[in-house]
C-alpha cells in the first residue's frame, strides 16, 4: 500500500509539473525598458533572445521596430502613415511585408505568446475603430464575428514547426490583449497578419520555461523513467 501511494503521489509530482507547468515560465515581457533602444532600429538582441523586422538582413529593408511600454512591439513601413488611419499605423503589425521574428539563442520551450491590439468586430458597429468596412471583399477574407486575425508561426533546429493562429473575438478588448498557448519547444517564432486591412496587432511578450525549470523537468522525467526501469528489473 506503501509503495502504490509513493507512486500515486510521484505520478502526481510529475502530473502537476508537466501539466500545470505554466507557474514556472517566466515572460520575456516586452514592454520593458530593457528593450526601449529597439525603437526606430531593425533589431535588438537582450541577453538571449533577438527581436527583428528585418530577419534575411535585406539591405533594401527599411522598415524599423516601434516599441512601447504599453504594447510592446509592432512594426513601421515607410508607408505608415505619421497619423495613424484604419488601415496602417506605425506601432502594429499590419502589413503582409511587415515581418517581426523572435530568435532564441539556443531551443527554447515557450508556454504561448502575449498579443495587444488585437480586436474583435460586435455587429452592428466594429468594436474597433481601425476596422474598415468593406462589404464586397466580405470583410477583407476575414469573417465579421472572428474580428482581426493574426497568426504566429514556429521553427525549431530539427524539423518543421507549426503555425497558430489568433482572432480578435478571443481578446479582451479594452486593449485588445489576449494570450495564445504554443506549447513548442522552438527556436524562432514569427508574426504575420492574415488580411492587410483589418489585421493590426502589438505583440507584448512571451511565456518561457527558464532554463532551471527545464533541466528540472528533464531531471525528474528521467528519474522517473529511472525508477520504474528498476521497478520491472525487481
Amino acid at each position: 500500500m506503501k509503495k502504490m501511494k509513493r507512486k500515486m503521489l510521484m505520478g502526481s509530482f510529475l502530473g502537476f509539473l508537466v501539466f500545470g507547468s505554466p507557474v514556472l515560465a517566466d515572460l520575456i515581457d516586452f514592454r520593458d525598458v530593457a528593450w526601449s533602444s529597439a525603437h526606430r532600429q531593425q533589431s535588438l538582441t537582450v541577453g538571449s533572445v533577438t527581436v527583428t523586422c528585418n530577419p534575411t538582413g535585406n539591405p533594401l529593408n527599411d522598415d524599423v521596430l516601434y516599441w512601447d511600454p504599453v504594447d510592446g512591439f509592432g512594426v513601421t513601413s515607410p508607408g505608415d502613415p505619421t497619423v495613424p488611419s484604419p488601415t496602417e499605423e506605425a506601432d502594429e503589425i499590419d502589413s503582409y511585408s511587415e515581418y517581426l521574428h523572435v530568435r532564441f539563442d539556443s531551443p527554447t520551450l515557450v508556454y504561448g505568446v502575449r498579443v495587444a491590439d488585437l480586436y474583435g468586430y460586435l455587429p452592428p458597429e466594429p468594436r474597433s475603430p481601425e476596422w474598415v468596412e468593406d462589404p464586397s471583399l466580405g470583410g477583407d477574407g476575414v469573417p465579421y464575428t472572428y474580428g482581426e486575425y493574426g497568426f504566429v508561426g514556429t521553427q525549431i533546429t530539427t524539423g518543421p514547426g507549426e503555425g497558430f493562429y489568433f482572432r480578435g473575438q478571443d481578446s479582451g478588448q479594452a486593449n485588445g490583449e489576449q494570450y495564445v498557448p504554443v506549447d513548442r519547444v522552438v527556436s524562432l517564432l514569427y508574426f504575420e497578419v492574415m488580411c492587410e486591412r483589418n489585421s493590426d496587432y502589438s505583440v507584448i511578450g512571451i511565456d518561457v520555461v527558464p532554463v532551471p525549470a527545464a533541466f528540472l523537468l528533464g531531471v525528474l522525467g528521467l528519474g522517473c523513467a529511472g525508477w520504474r526501469l528498476r521497478r520491472r528489473a525487481i
